[in-house]
């Protein structure tokens, strides 16, 4: 059982360590990885098939990697077939039609789910509503978008801050899901006006 005294135990066992001042310094300063990866490992780069590829790209602090795994992959056909040095697509295009395709299924499946008498503690609307809107995907998913929305050159759709820290911006739609269903649940008969009221601030 976690109590004071054993709290005080471990903390006076802690302090008593004094390499354990030391190892605070270097946890608060360096990634775990760095610390235990060991460097003197040698590691097989052989390989038997080489890809060209024209650099790499950056999907900086999100979650976008199916996107841009994906689309890496149609960079290199349309560098080749237009013969360019170098060519982007833009993840943040994609991504952000993915952003508009998640946020208009839950409001969609929320109201199906209202609608048939469900509530809050039903596991559906409970998971929808704690999962809510994330950066994540799947080869699937990537190929819907391409095929609904088509691709363009980053140098069309760029990258912003808001699109490469996802984080923020995704708690705000969160809010702002969970803020619908609230008004869902009081007035369900009213769903269409309150549905066209979020897409407007959505």
């Amino acid at each position: 059982m976690i109590n004071k005294e054993l709290l005080n135990e471990l903390s006076k066992k802690y302090n008593k360590n004094k390499d354990n001042i030391i190892r605070e310094r270097f946890l608060n300063k360096t990634e775990l990885i760095d610390l235990i990866m060991d460097k003197n490992t040698s590691l097989d780069v052989e390989f038997n098939c080489l890809i060209d590829t024209h650099g790499i790209t950056n999907q900086y602090d999100s979650g976008r990697c199916w996107i841009f795994g994906g689309l890496n992959i149609l960079r290199e056909k349309v560098i080749k077939k237009c013969n360019l040095n170098n060519f982007e697509l833009s993840g943040s295009f994609l991504a952000y039609y993915d952003k508009l395709e998640k946020i208009n299924y839950i409001i969609n499946r929320l109201i199906e789910l209202v609608l048939e008498g469900k509530d809050i503690y039903d596991k559906e609307i409970s998971n929808l509503l704690n999962i809510g809107v994330e950066d994540g995907g799947y080869f699937t998913g990537f190929s819907n978008l391409v095929m609904k929305y088509g691709i363009v050159p980053k140098s069309v759709f760029k990258e912003t801050y808001q699109s490469t820290n996802t984080g923020e911006i995704n708690q705000i739609l969160n809010r702002l899901i969970k803020k619908f269903y609230l008004e869902l649940e009081l007035y369900p008969k009213k769903h269409k006006s309150i549905k066209n009221k979020y897409r407007v601030c959505l």
